[in-house]
């Protein structure tokens, strides 16, 4: 486990020495901004998770440059606490990104209009985000640890850019599928079943990122270097 926690420092610290200030300053300018002119700080969300989705293959990319799993491999490390130490620090920054672009979105909000801005109904639009971005590195770093960073770059980014053209899809099929009635009521049976639906979706997500976790570790584990 020691290992596992120094190898997601690492991760940090070869994420923080390529971050620059003005880049992240001007980030929360832009997800200010979104909050002031969007649908009450969904779009500054959605845009910062889809940015931190991509913070997860720096490491990789970094590492792939200076033989980083070469030098794992001399000091004899655990390719499972390297897979482990990575599924971590992507997690890590997901949830980080939120919590900081809640608080820029939930004081931009107060501030401007408190009696229409929904905190409550920001942070369920967060933890959805999460989920989905979280899913979409669940499909990335097992390519990244199969083919390396050079290689999967293409592939693994893929998801990423289909994930608005994929959702795009489902609202249209939904909506001339279904009635409107329906959707309404599709809506309303959702709400009214929280306690079923909640545990539901996270056992969904629980279970696809320990089909990821699991795949990155044998393709991770069958990697020479």
């Amino acid at each position: 486990m020691n290992d596992t926690l120094a190898l997601t420092r690492l991760d940090f610290a070869i994420l923080s020495s390529n971050l620059r200030f003005p880049a992240l300053a001007l980030l929360g300018g832009c997800v200010v901004l979104l909050s002031m002119v969007g649908n009450g700080g969904t779009a500054g969300m959605g845009m910062m998770m889809a940015i931190t989705a991509l913070f997860a293959s720096y490491p990789f990319a970094i590492g792939e440059k200076s033989g980083i799993d070469v030098l794992y491999t001399t000091l004899r490390l655990s390719r499972r606490s390297v897979v482990t130490g990575r599924y971590l620090f992507a997690l890590a920054c997901d949830l980080l990104a939120l919590a900081v672009v809640y608080t820029l979105s939930l004081v931009t909000g107060l501030a401007l209009r408190p009696d229409q801005f929904d905190p409550l109904g920001l942070l369920i639009t967060g933890l959805v985000l999460f989920g989905v971005f979280s899913l979409v590195q669940a499909v990335q770093l097992p390519m990244f640890f199969k083919l390396g960073y050079t290689k999967a770059k293409f592939l693994a980014y893929t998801p990423l850019v289909a994930l608005p053209v994929i959702l795009l899809l489902v609202v249209t099929v939904s909506q001339s599928l279904l009635a409107e009635t329906q959707l309404i009521g599709l809506t309303a049976w959702t709400m009214s079943h929280l306690p079923i639906v909640i545990p539901l979706l996270i056992v969904i997500w629980m279970g696809l990122m320990l089909a990821s976790f699991r795949l990155s570790n044998r393709f991770y584990a069958r990697r020479e270097f």
